[in-house]
């Protein structure tokens, strides 16, 4: 599972707006807030490389905030992020989702 490719993905719906993901929330919490968030149903989403998405963007910024999908959706966009002018994403230093990449993994990512 990952936006890199092209699919049709649970996403979880949580009882608090702002937190749904693609993700399931960590068994064992590492951060209070992680306590907060409830699933409240799941439905199917497609999901889609911006890649695929933008053909010629021109200028470009680029914000992702994916509830710990960020990398992935980054991995399905290298020509854009090659050449947008700014990019800014969450880092995780702790982390809510089961399998969410952490600040280092995504650092290494944008850094090569």
């Amino acid at each position: 599972m990952d936006g890199s490719e092209e699919a049709v993905l649970p996403l979880n719906i949580m009882k608090r707006t702002g937190w749904s993901s693609l993700l399931d929330k960590k068994a064992v919490a590492e951060t209070e807030v992680a306590d907060t968030v409830e699933v409240d149903r799941v439905v199917n989403v497609a999901v889609r490389p911006l890649d695929a998405l933008l053909v010629d963007p021109g200028r470009l910024y680029i914000k992702v905030d994916a509830q710990g999908t960020d990398l992935e959706v980054l991995k399905g966009a290298p020509r854009l992020v090659a050449h947008c002018l700014a990019l800014q994403t969450e880092l995780e230093f702790m982390s809510v989702y089961e399998g969410s990449s952490s600040y280092l993994e995504t650092l290494r990512y944008l850094n090569d």
